[in-house]
């Protein structure tokens, strides 16, 4: 698309389709690595122009903040503009030099107004008197300059000197221009572009000619009626000033910016084998670039030649997206663009980058966990490993960024009270225990009821985002959960989130009490029927965090008590929900027996079967967690072959408690972990 009539199926001397193409990630997916690949390879080869535009500065070398400098002079989408056509009018060898004159044009009828003293002392800046009417916008020596120039327009002759023109049109450029940096906060280098456009246009070109046309024909269409092209482009100024069409004002600009493009891919230009401009947006979710894409799409077809627009977007890249690879020949994309999500890494291509570094290939099993194949994470991960073959905290860090995991969450959540209250919530298994566990524990800084509750909403928002995998737990049915995924459901984020809450567990007494206290409140929200904690008819939920307290006795006694009161499928997914619950952290000790017995074991027997059970929920919880192996080829008939034999005698139900051997260690040893272990279904009894 960006080399045209280069490739060899492209159309010679006819445009060639270039659609906006959105790539979809979530944070840390890889989607700024595509697009400074891009750039690397295309810069010097044709127009190319990037901007982050979530930078203040549009992701430029010394570009401060261009948002100071936004009012009724100017908006975030002239000034991308601004810098879009000075990085797009760059030289390229072996081709001549894209010029704006449309957008230049408008962009000085748009911004070039010097602004009055602030202090609304109605005086301009050189001690001119300013024009009230115009809120302290217009300055007074600009007015002057432009009636002048009105009146001798007006009466103008035929046979009138093309020098005479120069100078009356040279006192009104430079009343314009003179002060375009300070209004627009923009350097010489990046606005000097559309100066130097614009100059020989207003002082020599004639006001039939295509660009001041243009904007005649684009100032009818919008109601305002002018004999003169020049009076209809200064009447585009009022269109920006004006709130209620600011946005048609911005929609214009963007048109002459296309169009000025257009102009420049002539018939003879496009046989040539010219370049198409490659425009690399990154962060489009950000401001101007949602307001951007509203702008640019409408204008994109089949019969124009466009510039490439490459865009990377916050999303969870789930949706099905068309394939871009069918484009030339089957027709346009709805609305111009094309959405590719950017697919997250595999196991293989985490082994492959282990090993190309040295690092054993075991590592790519907690890699793969705490990253959930977010490229980025990825490559954090394998260069924290470097060096000791671990996942330790990188050397010399210290603070919120003491450890891979706290530097991961710094970048998938910057902002740090969301890192800290998401922490603290991270255990919840809905959203509704997650708004208890809030109410009984808001942190100090948040003073009121009313703020508590805004903030609960904020978090519940920030979780729900697009760019957030949301992969519900296969509960088993009837359970009390509201909802089928956690209070934070994408799997690498609460995997970090935990990680931290143990870590911190582990550094001292208090910390470790506050999981134990957190646990004990969630899992009581949970036994609605007020059973006492021995009781063997408690739910998966409330075992769930039962385990999470490092009681093994009181999971293993209700789940022997469900096994013969339940079928085969639901006890396994009751398993699989149990043993997904965080592993302690070092100073919550193990609960020590009760005392009180199964009620299910009533024989020799069931006390087997009952040590099986032990065994199951054992293996399963230690293979489950972000930084458990995965088993080994010799752990299978020790395991799970005798849990299946003893499980099949004491449930009866044959077929399915069989296939437990081979359909679970099979996705243990692919990497998968509970809850989302597959249960064995369709097995003949």
């Amino acid at each position: 698309m960006v080399l045209g009539n280069d490739h060899p199926e492209a159309p010679r001397g006819k445009p060639v389709p270039g659609p906006v193409v959105q790539l979809l990630g979530g944070r840390l997916s890889g989607k700024s690595a595509v697009l400074r690949d891009l750039e690397a390879q295309y810069t010097g080869r044709t127009p190319t122009a990037s901007v982050d535009l979530a930078h203040p500065g549009f992701g430029q070398p010394g570009l401060a903040d261009v948002r100071a400098h936004v009012g009724s002079t100017g908006s975030l989408v002239t000034h991308l503009l601004f810098l879009l056509a000075a990085r797009l009018g760059a030289d390229v060898p072996g081709m001549h030099r894209i010029e704006f004159p449309r957008l230049s044009l408008g962009l000085l009828m748009a911004t070039a107004w010097r602004p009055l003293r602030s202090d609304a002392s109605g005086e301009d800046e050189e001690g001119g008197e300013g024009d009230e009417g115009e809120e302290g916008v217009l300055p007074a020596d600009y007015r002057r300059e432009l009636e002048r120039l009105g009146t001798w327009l007006e009466q103008m002759q035929p046979n009138a000197s093309r020098r005479e023109r120069r100078r009356r049109f040279a006192a009104l450029f430079d009343v314009l221009v003179t002060h375009l940096g300070a209004v627009t906060g923009l350097p010489e280098g990046i606005s000097g572009l559309v100066v130097d456009t614009a100059r020989p246009l207003l002082e020599s070109t004639g006001l039939d000619e295509a660009p001041f046309s243009w904007w005649g024909a684009r100032m009818r269409r919008r109601g305002v009626h002018h004999s003169s092209n020049l009076w209809l482009l200064i009447a585009f100024h009022a269109q920006f000033r004006d709130e209620d069409t600011r946005i048609d004002a911005e929609e214009d600009l963007v048109a002459a910016f296309l169009d000025d493009i257009d102009a420049y891919y002539t018939r003879k230009r496009l046989g040539n084998g010219a370049k198409r401009p490659l425009i690399l947006l990154d962060n489009v979710h950000a401001e101007p670039g949602r307001a951007l894409l509203r702008l640019l799409l409408p204008h994109y077809d089949v019969v124009t030649t466009r510039p490439v627009v490459v865009a990377t977007q916050l999303d969870d890249g789930r949706e099905p997206r068309p394939g871009p690879l069918a484009l030339l020949g089957q027709g346009w994309p709805d609305g111009g663009a094309v959405r590719l999500a950017l697919p997250p890494l595999s196991q293989k291509n985490i082994r492959a980058m282990l090993t190309g570094r040295g690092l054993p290939a075991s590592l790519q099993w907690p890699v793969a966990r705490f990253s959930a194949g977010r490229a980025g994470c990825v490559r954090h991960l394998v260069d924290a490993a470097r060096g000791e073959h671990g996942l330790s905290p990188a050397p010399g860090t210290t603070g919120d960024a003491g450890s891979y995991a706290d530097e991961l969450l710094l970048r998938l959540l910057p902002e740090a009270h969301t890192r800290e209250d998401l922490t603290l919530l991270a255990p919840a298994l809905d959203a509704r225990a997650a708004h208890r566990l809030w109410r009984a524990r808001t942190p100090p800084r948040v003073r009121t009821p009313l703020e508590a509750e805004a903030r609960f909403v904020a978090l519940s928002r920030e979780l729900a985002a697009a760019h957030w995998h949301q992969r519900p737990w296969p509960w088993p049915s009837g359970e009390l959960v509201e909802g089928r995924a956690p209070f934070v459901a994408d799997q690498g984020l609460r995997a970090l989130l935990l990680h931290r809450l143990t870590a911190s567990a582990s550094a001292s007494e208090e910390a470790a009490d506050r999981w134990t206290h957190t646990h004990l409140f969630l899992r009581s929200l949970y036994n609605r029927g007020e059973l006492p904690p021995g009781a063997a008819e408690h739910s998966v939920p409330y075992l769930h965090h039962t385990l999470a307290l490092n009681d093994l006795a009181s999971v293993v006694r209700c789940l022997h008590h469900r096994l013969t009161r339940s079928g085969p499928e639901e006890w396994l997914a009751a398993v699989n929900a149990i043993c997904a619950a965080p592993r302690p952290p070092a100073g919550v000790v193990p609960v020590t027996d009760d005392g009180l017995g199964c009620p299910s074991c009533e024989t020799v027997h069931h006390r087997e079967a009952h040590d099986m059970v032990r065994r199951l929920v054992i293996y399963v919880w230690r293979h489950s967690g972000p930084l458990a192996p995965v088993p080994t080829a010799d752990e299978l008939p020790d395991t799970f072959h005798h849990v299946s034999v003893q499980l099949h005698s004491h449930n009866r139900e044959r077929g399915v408690i069989e296939a437990l051997a081979r359909v679970w260690y099979g996705a243990l040893r692919r990497g998968v972990q509970a809850p989302h272990l597959p249960p064995p279904r369709g097995v003949e009894p």
